[in-house]
């Protein structure tokens, strides 16, 4: 593998535990992830047709044919629902549960200062310049580690339309390679600090 970046600077102490953590994978949550992620798009695909049918059965007037127009009306509003669920609220739980692990993580010896979330909010790499540290949380394996700089023997970032995937090569024997899909508006901010970090 070609590594764009190579990082360097002094090993900091760390004791077996703060380095990493780990736990077994929950295999129910990660199917959850799963079919949540293969679900958006199907959704996205049918909502033009809700939104056109509520339009024709209101345009006809619902009062016209109340019996197909009440189950039309119910069915939308269930679509919606599950659209709020799906885009927002899982969303935004996910999105918790990641920043409470960041925080978790919170030290003396770790300040976190810049992150990349991953696209569904079930990975984050956290940098700490100051004390030349690296966090990366795992939600779907149920692991997190603190790594050195001198841990990192590389990076790569591969961009592909509105998002990049950032790949890290590691001594870690947990996680000898890291991986998130982050979007462009996030690499405009982590990427600089990836430069500064040579």
């Amino acid at each position: 593998m070609n590594w764009e970046q190579q990082l360097s600077g002094a090993r900091l102490d760390a004791t077996p535990s703060s380095r990493h953590r780990t736990k077994r994978a929950s295999k129910g949550a990660n199917v959850i992830i799963l079919l949540w992620a293969i679900f958006r798009p199907f959704y996205l695909f049918g909502l033009p047709f809700v939104v056109i049918l509520l339009w024709f059965t209101i345009a006809n007037g619902i009062s016209q044919d109340i019996e197909f127009a009440l189950p039309v009306i119910l069915f939308t509003l269930m679509y919606f629902a599950v659209g709020y669920a799906c885009f927002i609220s899982f969303p935004n739980r996910l999105r918790s549960k990641l920043t409470a692990r960041i925080q978790a993580n919170k030290s003396r010896t770790f300040n976190p200062l810049v992150e990349a979330t991953g696209y569904l909010s079930n990975r984050a790499v956290v940098l700490d310049p100051k004390n030349r540290k690296m966090l990366y949380v795992d939600m779907l394996a149920k692991t997190e580690e603190i790594l050195d700089y001198d841990d990192i023997q590389g990076w790569q970032m591969l961009s592909r339309g509105d998002s990049t995937s950032l790949t890290f090569a590691t001594d870690s024997p947990t996680n000898p390679t890291i991986g998130i899909k982050i979007s462009t508006s996030q690499l405009n901010i982590f990427g600089a600090w990836l430069q500064g970090l040579k």
